[in-house]
Formats: C-alpha cells, sequence, structure tokens
C-alpha cells in the first residue's frame, strides 16, 4: 500500500472576529487505521469566517457577555473518481456568559453521501448517493445554580439515515443534569430520537442513563450507573433484518483502589436485562462479577 496526506490549515480567533480555512488530500491507500485519520479518498476545501460583540447582560456578572455570528462552509470531493461527497453551508449565532452559559444555535444545508452501498468498494456517484439535508441544530449549556449545571441539545430537520439510505425528518433531544457538591457528583443524561420517513416513524430510540460518582478519599471511589434504552423500528420498511423491538436495562456498581499512582484495583458487579422481540422466550438475564487490576511503567 502506497498513499499520502495534506493538511494545510489557517486559522485566526481574535477579541472582534474569526476567520479560518484550510485543505486536507488523503489518497485511497493512506494508511489511517492508527487513527490518526477518520476518513481517506478525499479533497476538501472548508472555511469560516465571523464577528464578535461584547457587552453587559446582568450588573453582578463579572465580565462582559459575547455573542459572536458566523458562517461555515465545507466542499468534499473523492480523490480517486472525483465525485461529490459533501458540499455544506451553515449559519451560526452564539451566546456565551451569564451563569457560566454556552448557547449556540445554527441551521445547515447539506447535500452529502452519507454512506456507500457496495462497502466492499471506494467507488462513489451512484455507489454513494447524495442527499440533500436542511436541519435546525443546537448546544445549550448553562449552571444558574451553585453545584448545578444543565446541557440540553438537539438537531430538528431533513436527515439522512445512513443504515436504510433514506432522507427522512428527525428530532433529536438530549438533556443532561449534573449535579456536584464536594465528593458527590450525580449525572442523569437522555437521548430522544425519531424518525419519520413519509410522515410514519422508521424508528424511534429512548437512551437514558443515571450516574452515581463518590471519591472520599484519594484511595477509594465509587460508581453506581443505571442504563434504560428502548429501540422501536419499523421492520417492514426497514432494509436489513432487525428487531422490531429492543429494550435494556444496565445496573453496575464499581469500587475502585488505587493504592498508588501505578497500581489500580477495580471491583464491580453488573445485571444487565434485555429483551428482543425476536427471540422465543422474549427476554434473558445476564450477571457479572469482576475484578480487573491496571499497573503503569
Amino acid at each position: 500500500m502506497n498513499g499520502h496526506a495534506i493538511q494545510l490549515r489557517y486559522k485566526h480567533d481574535g477579541p472582534g472576529g474569526l476567520y479560518w480555512g484550510g485543505y486536507e488530500e488523503t489518497s485511497p491507500d493512506y494508511r489511517a487505521d492508527m487513527g490518526f485519520l477518520r476518513r481517506v479518498d478525499l479533497r476538501a476545501l472548508y472555511f469560516a469566517y465571523g464577528k464578535k460583540w461584547y457587552f453587559e447582560t446582568m450588573k453582578e456578572d463579572e465580565g462582559k457577555s459575547r455573542v459572536r455570528c458566523y458562517v461555515l462552509g465545507n466542499y468534499t470531493r473523492s480523490y480517486e473518481y472525483d465525485d461529490l461527497l459533501d458540499r455544506s453551508i451553515s449559519f451560526w449565532g452564539e451566546f456565551k456568559g451569564t451563569y457560566q452559559s454556552l448557547i449556540r444555535v445554527g441551521y445547515r444545508f447539506r447535500e452529502r453521501a452519507v454512506n456507500r452501498i457496495d462497502q466492499a468498494s471506494l467507488a462513489t456517484g451512484e455507489n454513494a448517493p447524495l442527499f440533500d439535508e436542511k436541519y435546525l441544530q443546537w448546544f445549550a449549556e448553562t449552571s444558574p445554580f451553585t453545584h448545578w449545571k444543565i446541557n440540553f441539545d438537539g438537531r430538528i430537520g431533513d436527515i439522512a439515515d445512513a443504515t436504510n439510505m433514506v432522507l427522512g425528518y428527525m428530532v433529536e433531544l438530549e438533556p443532561k443534569l449534573t449535579f456536584r457538591y464536594g465528593s458527590l457528583e450525580l449525572i442523569t443524561a437522555g437521548t430522544f430520537r425519531n424518525y419519520e420517513l413519509d410522515d410514519e416513524s422508521l424508528y424511534t430510540e429512548q437512551f437514558l442513563s443515571f450516574t452515581a460518582l463518590y471519591r472520599g478519599s484519594r484511595k477509594f471511589s465509587h460508581r453506581l450507573l443505571y442504563l434504560d434504552d428502548l429501540t422501536k423500528r419499523d421492520t417492514e420498511r426497514w432494509i436489513e433484518e432487525e428487531n422490531a423491538r429492543e429494550y435494556d436495562k444496565t445496573f453496575e456498581y464499581t469500587l475502585t483502589y488505587e493504592p498508588s499512582i501505578s497500581w489500580k484495583i477495580l471491583f464491580g458487579a453488573k445485571v444487565v436485562y434485555e429483551y428482543e422481540s425476536s427471540i422465543e422466550d422474549g427476554d434473558y438475564t445476564e450477571r457479572q462479577i469482576y475484578c480487573k487490576i491496571e499497573k503503569k511503567f
């Protein structure tokens, strides 16, 4: 295998504005499996330009809040076949300031190939059809109360599904609530996703988690984890064989003991309950007790 990769980047992010641009080129046989690059077989151009403004939101704030607006663009073609893979432009507005808040809202227009039909081939064109995506996306984080942090991210709009190679309407919501007090940290998070095709639901996903962390001393820490996941699919329109309903519950406790900087010992217990509509009995339970020893050299 022979290949090459080129990356050229320039970035300016000053007090009054921002602008950056870059070019990437990676040949199909470039060895990217070490994790330095996510993709091969592409040529890509990208750019950004924006402005910033500062003002006082509340008198008790220690500093000024910042608002910035910017535009992002991307143009990507395959290296070997020179077919279009991704062309997008998005417009963003961002607020950063009061209550340690960061709120970013954008609207993206994107034409992209989400997957290859024949996974054994790098051919694009008809093997990697393009979809016209248009969606609203946002990221939000704030801490209005001591010890509490609230996150709420999401996407709504026309988004392509890589598994079924279709363009549908997605509503995706990702709330998260974090509480920290001394050595205790509690995290509750969820992902709610509904994907509609031709005004009917193709699939729905619901992923819930609760994590409790407590570090009473330098040597001992405790972690309690609970997961509750539910997936429903319209198997009549799903292109691959999948279960119509999957339901997973996981409960796990881990005790970590660190006698020194170089040693770590973990003791834990885990119970998993799974339901799949294709299994004759409908459900099964898995139980684990484990011990893990780590040594740093």
